[in-house]
Parts: C-alpha cells; sequence; structure tokens
C-alpha cells in the first residue's frame, strides 16, 4: 500500500511540474481534455508547421493515449493481483514509452505542439482508486481491450489517409505491435474475467 501510494504521488508531482512548464503562450494547440478533437487547435490557429490539423491532432491523440498507457501500466504494475496483468503492464510501460518518444521526436520535427498531461477523468479511470485485487486487475484488462481497439482504428485510419509520409510510417510502423497488444489484452482479460 506504501508503495502504491508514492507511486501516486510521484505520478501527480510529475504532472504538477509538467502543468508549469507547458504553459507558454506560444503552444500551437489548446491544453483541452480531448487532445484530438477537431477543436484541438483554436480557430484563426495554424500549426505553424507542413502539416494539416487532422494529421497534427493524430500526432496528439497518439501521444496522449501513449501516456495514458504507460501511467495505466505503471498503476497496473503497483497495484495487479495477477502475475499475467503485472507482465502485461510492464510490457505496456516499456512499449507505449519507446513509441512515445517516436511520436514526439516527429511531432517536434513537425512543430506540432504535444500535451504532457493527463485529463483529471483520464488520470481517475487509470487508479480505478476504488478497486483492488481481482476486481482491479478485471477493470484494467478490460480498459486496455478498450484502448488499444481504439488506438488500432486511429492508428489504422491514419496509416491510410494522413497526408504527411513520415505520419503514414509512423502509424503504419505502430500498426503490428498495436495489434499484437490488443490480442495480448484481450488474452489477459478472458484469464482475469473469472
Amino acid at each position: 500500500m506504501r508503495k502504491f501510494f508514492w507511486i501516486v504521488l510521484i505520478v501527480m508531482a510529475n504532472g504538477l511540474l509538467v502543468i508549469g512548464c507547458n504553459s507558454d503562450e506560444g503552444s500551437t494547440t489548446t491544453k483541452n481534455d480531448d487532445p484530438g478533437s477537431a477543436d484541438s487547435l483554436g480557430a484563426g490557429q495554424t500549426n505553424n508547421n507542413n502539416v494539416n490539423n487532422s494529421d497534427a491532432a493524430f500526432l496528439n491523440e497518439a501521444h496522449y493515449d501513449g501516456l495514458k498507457e504507460v501511467e495505466a501500466g505503471k498503476v497496473a504494475q503497483a497495484k495487479g493481483q495477477a502475475p499475467e496483468v503485472r507482465n502485461f503492464a510492464g510490457m505496456m510501460v516499456k512499449d507505449h514509452f519507446e513509441m512515445g518518444g517516436k511520436v514526439k521526436a516527429l511531432a517536434t520535427k513537425k512543430n506540432v505542439a504535444l500535451r504532457d498531461t493527463l485529463s483529471a477523468d483520464d488520470r481517475e479511470k487509470i487508479t480505478n482508486a476504488k478497486k483492488t485485487g481481482r476486481e482491479f486487475d478485471r477493470a484494467y484488462a478490460a480498459m486496455m481491450v478498450d484502448e488499444h481497439e481504439a488506438a488500432v482504428r486511429k492508428f489504422e485510419n491514419a496509416a491510410n489517409n494522413a497526408k504527411d509520409a513520415e505520419i503514414k510510417a509512423l502509424a503504419t510502423e505502430a500498426l503490428p505491435k498495436l495489434r499484437g497488444h490488443l490480442e495480448m489484452a484481450k488474452a489477459v482479460r478472458d484469464k482475469v474475467k473469472g
């Protein structure tokens, strides 16, 4: 329990630090709760780059969703009861941290500002604060299935429709791993269901 407390405290402190660092007025995206929404670029704002708004929105969504996966994985490593859940969570932290670096590097290259903090709602969903033991395992596994189904759809859309060749290539490269994560998440969900 103490370990979980410290993890949550550290995550929250990092979030506050990032909020302070992300308050620059030159940002090209707003800091709303839906980083990939069509309105994440305000009226009259431009990307200040060579990518269109839908490609910039994809980079934002991919980055934000990756942050959720990493943070959820850290919580599941600490709170998970089943070894399958803890092992899967460790893989999520590693793989999504790695992919997040690629997304961030490409966004920087394309001059697309990214949101680096999770919304309060997402932080609450991730911690599943009231759930423990098998109930937590089931909730985490179900969330991972839902998140990866959505991620596969987003990355397939970008792989097929992105205008920027590098963004299209990033999405195409990531798809096999995301599809693998989805299948593993389903297997973990089925294992901890009972």
